[in-house]
C-alpha cells in the first residue's frame, strides 16, 4: 500500500468517532482549524474519499464535512490528464482558439497539433520556437479567473465531473502538518504572474508534456498525450501569504 494512503487511513482513524475532547493534540488541532467553534464534546466522524477526487478524507459533524487533500510527499505535481479534456476543459471555459492552439503546438512539440509530425524538438528547441506564441498565451492564462480554473481543476475538484471540493491542503502526514485553506491557496496563486515564461503557466501552475519522448523511443508512448501540472514552492507560496496574513493581524 502506498505510504500516502497509510497516512490518510491513520488520519481518519484518530479522528473518526471521538469527541474533540477525546483526540490526541495533533488531530484536535486538525479538526479544530476545519471546525473553529468546535467544542470538547462535539462528535466527529471522517472517512476516506474515493480515488476519483482531489480531497483524500472527510471530517464529519453532524451533516455538515470538510475535505481535506493531503500532500504528503516531496513532490511538486499537481496531478495528470490527458491533453484533449484539458483543451475542451479551457474550451468551456472561454479561452480562445489561438492559446488552445498554442497549447497543443507547445505540448506535442512537432508542429502540428495531434502529435502526428514527423520530427519532434526538445523544451529548449519548441519554446525557443513558440515564445512569442507562449508569452501572448500566458498573457491570458494568467488572469486571477484562469489561474483559479486551474486551481480547481489541478488542486480543489479534479477532472470527474460531479465529485466533492477540497476545503483544506494539508502539508505534513500523520504525527505533524500545516493546514492551508482554499481562499488561502487561490490567493497565493493569484499573487503569482508568470507572463513573460518560456512555458505555459497558470500562475504559479506550470503546465506541460508528461512525455515529450522527443527520440520516440519510449515503452509508454501513451504518456505522450498526458499534461503534468506542477507548482514549485507551493508550500513556500502559502507560509508567504499566512505570514502577511499574520502581520496584518497584528
Amino acid at each position: 500500500m502506498q505510504k500516502g494512503v497509510l497516512i490518510e487511513e491513520s488520519l481518519v482513524e484518530m479522528i473518526n468517532e471521538k469527541c474533540l475532547k477525546e483526540m490526541a493534540p495533533y488531530p484536535r488541532e486538525i479538526v479544530s482549524i476545519l471546525f473553529p467553534d468546535a467544542k470538547g464534546d462535539d462528535f466527529f466522524t471522517a472517512n476516506l474519499c474515493n480515488r476519483f477526487s482531489k480531497p483524500d478524507f472527510s471530517v464529519w459533524r453532524g451533516t455538515k464535512s470538510k475535505n481535506v487533500s493531503v500532500k504528503s510527499g516531496k513532490s511538486d505535481s499537481m496531478g495528470f490528464e490527458n491533453i484533449k479534456s484539458f483543451i475542451l476543459y479551457l474550451r468551456m471555459k472561454g479561452v480562445s482558439e489561438e492559446t488552445q492552439k498554442t497549447l497543443l503546438y507547445y505540448h506535442y512539440g512537432d508542429g502540428t497539433m495531434t502529435g502526428t509530425g514527423a520530427k519532434r524538438l526538445s523544451y529548449e528547441q519548441i519554446s525557443a520556437l513558440l515564445l512569442p506564441r507562449i508569452q501572448k498565451a500566458n498573457q491570458e492564462l494568467n488572469s486571477p479567473e484562469m489561474i483559479n480554473c486551474a486551481l480547481d481543476r489541478f488542486v480543489f475538484r479534479g477532472s470527474y465531473g460531479r465529485v466533492i471540493s477540497a476545503d483544506f491542503v494539508l502539508f505534513g502526514g500523520s504525527k505533524f502538518g500545516t493546514l492551508y485553506s482554499q481562499e488561502q491557496i487561490r490567493e497565493a496563486a493569484t499573487r503569482k504572474r508568470y507572463f513573460y515564461s518560456r512555458a505555459i503557466h497558470f500562475g504559479p501552475i506550470l503546465v506541460q508534456p508528461f512525455l515529450r519522448d522527443v527520440e520516440g523511443v519510449s515503452d509508454n508512448p501513451y504518456k505522450r498525450g498526458k499534461i503534468q501540472a506542477k507548482w514549485h514552492y507551493m508550500q513556500s507560496d502559502l507560509d508567504e501569504v499566512s505570514e502577511r496574513t499574520r502581520n496584518h493581524s497584528a
